[in-house]
Parts: structure tokens; C-alpha cells; sequence
């Protein structure tokens, strides 16, 4: 059995010259999901995919865990899915950026 974590989601931040909104963020993959969140909220500023914020304030990832078994020499694969927020933003921010997902 084997897993893999796949996260996706938005950005949000801080405009250059003024306003604050979300940007698509980077996929991320690991193993394990506490140490991606870990590594993602250290890194803030680089899960913009290009938007170029003048401060990263927080993001919500939509997170996928993927399970492979293999039986029979088939492999049969089980996604989860939840979703975590990181960073600093407020319940305004939050719910904003649950609404444009």
C-alpha cells in the first residue's frame, strides 16, 4: 500500500499597488500531509503560482490523499479529499476563498 498527497488550491495576499484577492496556487506533492502543510506554510510567498503578491497572506488547499493497493497485480487506487486553510487570514478571507473554489 502506498499514498501520496496532492494539494492544490488558492492564494491569497496582499496586491502590488493596492487591494488584496486570490491567485491559483501551485500543486504540491508528498508522502505525508503534515510535513507538506509544514513546508507550505513556511513558504508562503512561493505558493503563488506567478501572481507576484506584495504580501502572501494565507491560502486554502484542497488536499487529496491518494491510496494505492495492489491485488492480483492490479492496482486500485482510493482518494480522500479535505481541505485546510494556512497562513494568516480572517474569516472574511476565508470565506472568500471558499466561495471562488
Amino acid at each position: 500500500m502506498t499514498k501520496r498527497i496532492i494539494a492544490k488550491g488558492y492564494v491569497y495576499g496582499k496586491y502590488w499597488g493596492g487591494g488584496e484577492g486570490a491567485f491559483e496556487s501551485i500543486t504540491l506533492h508528498g508522502k505525508y500531509l503534515k510535513p507538506l502543510l509544514n513546508k507550505a506554510s513556511k513558504n508562503l510567498d512561493n505558493l503563488d503560482s506567478g501572481m507576484g503578491y506584495e504580501t502572501v497572506l494565507g491560502a486554502l488547499l484542497n488536499i487529496e490523499t491518494i491510496t494505492t493497493i495492489k491485488k492480483d497485480g492490479i492496482e486500485y487506487n482510493h482518494s480522500d479529499y479535505e481541505i485546510e486553510i494556512i497562513g494568516n487570514l480572517t474569516d472574511e478571507q476565508i470565506d472568500f476563498l471558499y466561495s471562488i473554489q
